[in-house]
């Protein structure tokens, strides 16, 4: 159906700019692969959400996890490009699967350590200096 769709809006609208949802990375890929800029996932969002409830729960901050939850999704946006380009040859496409993993992973774990080295110097001035 929105194959269909997105034909039509192609062929008669050119022009117009089109957000599509996707039912999985694999027909995400897809429209990526189609020219398509502005592709999300159906889940992805309410995962992301869930992710955050969760690990507020095992006692990360509220605003660690709004800033991992960010930056998870703009490079998760970034990797799922890369990924869509190699999607057809299995072993590009898990070669470079599990590098964009590390990446993430590293850039994850680096941006954790800043934020919480942040707070730990905001917790510091506040004590030395109160307001």
């Amino acid at each position: 159906e929105n194959q269909r769709f997105l034909e039509i809006m192609k062929k008669n609208f050119p022009k117009v700019k089109v957000i599509v949802r996707a039912k999985n990375r694999k027909i995400a890929y897809e429209y990526l692969q189609e020219g398509y800029d502005e592709v999300y996932r159906e889940t992805f969002f309410s995962a992301i959400h869930l992710g955050g409830l969760m690990l507020e729960s095992l006692g990360f901050k509220h605003e660690e996890v709004v800033k991992q939850s960010e930056l998870f999704i703009k490079t998760d946006r970034d990797s799922l490009r890369k990924l869509a380009r190699n999607s057809e040859n299995f072993e590009d496409y898990l070669h470079l699967s599990k590098v964009e993993f590390n990446e993430q992973t590293i850039e994850l774990k680096n941006n954790l350590k800043k934020l919480r080295k942040e707070g730990d110097s905001e917790n510091n001035s506040a004590i030395i200096n109160p307001s």
